[in-house]
């Protein structure tokens, strides 16, 4: 099974109703948490907001998130899917059962219509502004350090009030106790948050310590941080071989351009860089040599059309001095185990995430280009939590306290949560199949399966096509049928066709041919052998 992103409809391309049991269903108000969240308001005047700091295995996986490629897709994939899960205000019924829609129809005991008002009221202002960038934000605040802020930030000249999920990254609390939220590292973008902001910390649940947070990528951390270094190796590996090293030339090698030297050095009247070094090559042969080597090597690097890019450069000196001219690398090589170890690692890596590897490291069955195709035990076990904790979060920490506030008894506001809808996510596992077997059992139309299949109308087969191949078909056929077929089919064409002759009958001996008469002879039974044989003897 896969679930794929309904894509958006168009004017060729309308979106279909899609059946009940090829959607993502939305689990039971019952159902067992994998991820236990925790949630709780804070204010910038709590001394826990202001004295705590972030842990530093929280800092390392922002680096992981923003370092290794593997960790950031498979985050923002979660984070991508969950953004199109629609979140409403709900009324709770059977523990084994999904709660229903306040705005749905139908019998809802215990709510009443201020009740159901006020919640939809209340689930529409948060999410007024930007709904699926709040929830993909708390998914990867989740998943990376394991916590985040719920904020609800003040109006602008610009926005009106509204509510956001930051990182706790982004708050900063001055000394004189106001709270500033810093929107990038140089501290630039800063929202001061006036004196009664509403602060809430939604977490994910450390088992040994309930009030610090949790992440996968706590577990990995170790294995991270031998990744990060692994790749530097590499990366200074790959750096030393920009470096094109030394090379030795022994004394006694002389240039054999401009041999003649005089008691003044050359002077070159354009300003050529290397007059120091010619200059101290007035006695000296060899460093003669060496400048000349120089302009030869570079020279080519800024004029292209210079003779030394095809022409080597010539030199003069004794035989068993050339074989002394050496180059000399400074490349580090990276050996096989290295490579084989940041596999390893990775490997680890992967496994430790809370998605499937294999849906990170390649999307080997992805056969559209708006398709992300996963199986139903990535939904169950890594989406799935993730919109519990969601729909959880935004329950405790907003819908109840705000009810509370507008006079609702607890025994009503217990019969209310914010729970989601995930049929944006449509499970089609692969609707060309689908389409195909859909033909075969008459149920879908040609146009259909073209679209499917992603062709276009004017791939259509003609009429003198369809013709062609019905007639393939028609081989063997009584010729009633075939004449009765033609007119059904191609009317145009074949509408005035008339009955064909009766065709001929055979009885049993496919060589003779009988036909049919108007006045069958009847059919004599066959005569009894006794009788026949008693009149042959002669007796009475």
């Amino acid at each position: 099974m896969g679930f794929w992103l309904r894509p958006a409809a168009d004017d060729d391309h309308p979106v279909l109703p899609v059946p009940p049991g090829h959607r993502a269903v939305s689990a039971p108000y019952g159902a067992p948490r994998s991820i236990t969240a925790s949630a709780e308001r804070i204010t910038v005047q709590n001394a826990a907001l202001q004295h705590r700091t972030i842990l530093q295995w929280q800092r390392e996986a922002w680096i992981a998130y923003e370092r290794v490629g593997e960790i950031h897709y498979g985050c923002n994939m979660l984070g991508g899917l969950l953004s199109r899960v629609r979140f409403y205000g709900a009324v709770r019924g059977a523990s084994n059962e999904p709660p229903t829609d306040v705005e749905s129809g139908g019998r809802k005991p215990g709510v009443n219509n201020r009740l159901a008002s006020a919640v939809k009221e209340l689930v529409d202002d948060l999410f007024k502004s930007d709904a699926a960038g709040m929830i993909r934000s708390l998914v990867l605040n989740i998943c990376v350090p394991g916590e985040c802020l719920f904020v609800q930030l003040p109006a602008t000249d610009v926005t009106p009030s509204r509510w956001a999920i930051r990182s706790t990254a982004e708050m900063t609390v001055r000394g004189d106790g106001t709270a500033v939220l810093q929107g990038r590292r140089d501290g630039g973008q800063q929202t001061l948050l006036p004196p009664g902001t509403f602060i809430a910390r939604i977490w994910r649940r450390h088992p040994q310590h309930s009030m610090e947070p949790d992440s996968s990528l706590l577990g990995i951390a170790d294995a991270i941080e031998e990744l990060l270094m692994l790749q530097r190796l590499v990366r200074g590996a790959t750096r030393s071989r920009l470096n094109a090293g030394l090379l030795f030339v022994p004394d006694g090698v002389a240039s054999a351009v401009n041999p003649k030297h005089t008691a003044e050095p050359p002077v070159d009247e354009q300003g050529d860089p290397f007059d120091a070094l010619r200059a101290s090559t007035t006695d000296d042969p060899s460093g003669k040599f060496l400048s000349d080597l120089v302009e030869t090597m570079t020279k080519p690097i800024n004029d292209e059309t210079s003779a030394a890019t095809v022409v080597p450069m010539l030199v003069t000196g004794p035989g068993d001095e050339g074989a002394k001219i050496r180059h000399v690398t400074f490349e580090r090589h990276s050996d096989q185990w290295l490579t084989d170890r940041i596999e390893k690692v990775l490997e680890r890596i992967l496994g430790g995430l809370d998605m499937p590897k294999e849906v990170i490291t390649g999307m080997q069955h992805v056969k559209y280009s708006n398709a992300v195709v996963i199986d139903e035990g990535m939904y169950k076990a890594s989406i799935e939590p993730l919109a519990l904790v969601a729909a959880d979060a935004f329950t405790s920490i907003y819908l109840y306290p705000q009810l509370r506030a507008l006079g609702f008894t607890e025994q009503e506001i217990s019969r209310v949560v914010i729970w989601y809808d995930p049929s944006e996510i449509v499970t089609r596992p692969n609707a060309s199949d689908e389409a195909t077997q859909g033909i075969g059992l008459n149920v879908l139309s040609g146009a259909a399966w073209r679209r499917v299949h992603g062709y276009a109308e004017s791939d259509a087969p003609s009429e003198d096509e369809r013709l062609y191949k019905l007639l393939d078909k028609l081989t063997g056929l009584p010729d009633q049928a075939v004449v009765e077929l033609l007119r059904r089919t191609f009317p145009d064409t074949f509408g005035h066709l008339a009955d064909p002759p009766p065709q001929p009958v055979t009885n049993g001996d496919p060589n003779v041919v009988q036909f049919p008469q108007q006045h069958p002879t009847p059919v004599q039974p066959p005569a009894d052998p006794q009788r026949t044989a008693i009149k042959q003897v002669g007796v009475t």
